[in-house]
Parts: C-alpha cells; structure tokens; sequence
C-alpha cells in the first residue's frame, strides 16, 4: 500500500512538472490579470460616499419624521445569531481521493486553499499533514443530498465543502456535450435539492468573481465508503458527473463530459479521481 501511495504521489508530480499551462491558454481558471481588475472594482465598490447623520432637528426642518431610537443589543448575542451551526453528532475524518477506478492513493482534501479558492490534494505519502478535517452526519442525518461541514475552516464564513460554479462555464449547467464544470471549495448552505445559488464563497472571496454554490451535494456509500457529490442543474437535473484534479491550479473539480473537458483544457492537466470518506485514526 505504501508502494502504491508513492507511486501516486511520483505520477501526480511528475504530471505537475510537465504540464506547465501558458496562462493566454484556455484556463478554467481566470488570469491574474482578470482576478486584479475584479478586485479593484470591487474595492472601489466597498468606498462609498461618507454618510452624513441628519439630526432630528435638522430632519424636522426639512419636513422628515424623527429617527426611530437606537437599540442597543448584544454584540455578543448578535454574533451568536449569525454563526453556523456546530458539527453536530457524526464522525471526524478527511475527504480522499484515489485514481478513479483504482486504489492508489492521490491524497486528500486540502484543508488550504489555492491562490482561486480551491481545494487541491496533500501529499500522498503523509496524506494528513495538511488535510481537511470533515465532518460526516450520523446515519440518520444523511439523508442524501447532505452537507459536509469543515471542522475547522480556514475562512470560518464559509464552513461547508461545496460546489463552485466554473469562471469559464457557458452557464451553470453540467453535462454531455459541455466542458463546463464545478470546483470544490468552501461555500455558505443552500438548501437540499436545490439548484445553483448566488452567495458568496472561498472564489469569490479569493478573486472577486461571483459565482453560484451549492452545498448539499453529498452521497455516502456506508459499504466502500465512496463520496459521490453531485451537482443539480438550474432546470432540476441531475448530470452524471466525474471528478478530477486540474494539476496547473492543484484545483480538485467536477464535470458532466470528461472528453468536452479533456479537449477544452489539456488531457496532460487532469488526473481522474474517486472520492472517499477516512474516519481519523
């Protein structure tokens, strides 16, 4: 077995070497270039005009009605409102992932992202340095779609491991005849059965590129263990999908035509991948 994690690890690195991707390339990944002009309009964005605080005489003068008075909550309470809800019952342990059809190990989750928000693969040959620590609903909890939450996040705004609309995507939808395509990174709830919803995530935060999420995407098989996430179309479908690694981004993704993404994006770029739940040692 240690062979064969070795043996992954010197295939993915190998793949990681060799298949060095020119940026003016189709990139299911936006450029730098792209990602800073998001980034500025979005910082100028966030400057508004100063706010000027009419008092209630002055608001009397003009003919306006009094300020309503200010409460003053809790801030504590406030932000005990507003936090996700803890892990709950349910076992602790990682997302794997290993070549799809086979047993060899690829790594698992990363618990950091990408310089895009993404999910990539740890080292193979010490898979839990630098994994993300999941957690997997009791039995009784999973009733499929389920979400996965992250133990201990690294963007605490985003607590669930999700699906990430692609930046490159024709629309939102997956399926054949399309290289379209999601990511997975961290992502806000959305409700189970539901269709891509507008909120923001570890991408957009990353590069300030909006795109749709879903996070309760998750399938468990209790006899091999296997994760089959999945995406839902805007029109209520359910696209068979496969998932992979793209190697210039170390970004882990999901798409509903393997050849469509293969042709679009460099067969030499992807590794195919099965995904797994590991309960911690």
């Amino acid at each position: 077995m240690l062979f064969k994690s070795l043996l992954g690890f010197a295939l993915l690195g190998s793949a990681l070497a060799t298949s060095v991707l020119p940026r003016d390339q189709l990139s299911p990944n936006p450029s730098n270039s792209v990602v800073q002009e998001h980034q500025n309009a979005q910082r100028r964005d966030a400057s508004p005009s100063p706010v000027v605080r009419m008092t209630n005489a002055e608001r009397m003068v003009a003919g306006m009605p009094p300020l309503p008075p200010r409460r003053r909550g809790s801030r504590t309470s406030n932000a005990a409102r507003s936090a996700p809800s803890p892990g709950g019952s349910g076992s602790h342990g990682y997302i794997a992932a290993k070549e799809a059809g086979g047993d060899t190990l690829l790594g698992y989750f990363t618990r950091a992202y990408n310089n895009f928000g993404e999910h990539g693969l740890t080292d193979p040959s010490k898979p839990v340095d630098g994994a993300l620590k999941v957690v997997l609903p009791c039995a009784s909890e999973r009733n499929s779609p389920f979400n996965i939450e992250a133990e201990d996040p690294v963007q605490g705004s985003y607590p669930f491991v999700g699906m990430m609309k692609g930046w490159a995507n024709d629309n939102p939808n997956l399926g054949p005849g399309s290289f379209n395509y999601v990511f997975f990174g961290g992502v806000q709830q959305s409700p189970s059965h539901s269709t891509p919803v507008d909120q923001s995530n570890t991408f957009t935060a990353a590069t300030g590129i909006a795109e749709s999420t879903e996070s309760a995407v998750w399938h468990y098989d209790d006899v091999s263990g296997k994760l089959t996430p999945q995406w839902i179309n805007t029109d209520d479908s359910i696209p068979a999908v496969y998932y992979g690694i793209y190697l210039p981004d170390h970004a882990v993704f999901a798409t509903g035509d393997k050849t469509k993404f293969s042709d679009t994006f460099g067969a030499g770029n992807i590794q195919w991948l099965d995904l797994y739940y590991v309960n911690e040692a």
